[in-house]
């Protein structure tokens, strides 16, 4: 059964996935419907076919059959894959959707909403999301960017290099948030070598 209580607009740092759908699913082998999704996803989603053969399943993903046979019947009724055959002594057929697909197909679907951002309209800076990534989601403004690109004579991958060397080592001891992170940073992406 899906429990899909949805995120008030703007709760969410996250665009919706399958992952939040799956997750509010429970029942018998609910612990199971992530992995045996993904699987899908992965075998199948660009044939659209998935032969599910539980028994060989099952050690990949450490559990029992009868696990499998509940996560894939939390699937099918929520609509995440589709039966497409099923014959007694085979393996059932199934087709995995995508969130974009089950989206179409369920026009009652309630998805939650990424939080609106003041920059959303604006075009990004590749450089400001790669150094999000290694900073563990320090947020740079582009005035800091062109700057430390003009001072540094750096590329852009060269700045991304400095910055994991700074979090190996001054950086992972300081907090990214507050005062003094984005000049620390700045000083050791600018400094001549």
């Amino acid at each position: 059964m899906l429990d899909n209580e949805p995120l008030l607009e703007g709760e969410s740092r996250l665009y919706c996935s399958s992952v939040y759908h799956l997750v509010r699913l429970n029942g018998l082998g609910s612990d199971y419907v992530l992995p045996l999704y993904d699987l899908s996803m992965r075998v199948g989603h660009e044939s659209g076919r998935f032969f599910a053969r539980m028994t060989e399943i099952a050690p990949y993903l450490s559990c029992g059959r009868n696990q499998l046979y509940n996560a894939a019947a939390r699937l099918v009724e929520s609509g995440f894959w589709e039966c497409l055959v099923e014959m007694r002594g085979k393996a059932t057929e199934y087709r995995p959707l995508s969130h974009e697909d089950w989206v179409t197909a369920h026009s009652d679907a309630v998805c939650c909403k990424k939080a609106a951002m003041p920059w959303d309209g604006e075009e990004q800076d590749p450089l400001g999301k790669q150094l999000y990534a290694v900073t563990g989601g320090a947020k740079f403004w582009s005035q800091h960017l062109k700057g430390w690109r003009r001072k540094s004579g750096l590329t852009d991958d060269q700045i991304v290099a400095r910055a994991k060397e700074f979090m190996d080592t001054a950086g992972s001891a300081s907090s990214t948030k507050g005062s003094g992170f984005h000049m620390r940073l700045g000083a050791f992406i600018c400094k001549k070598l």
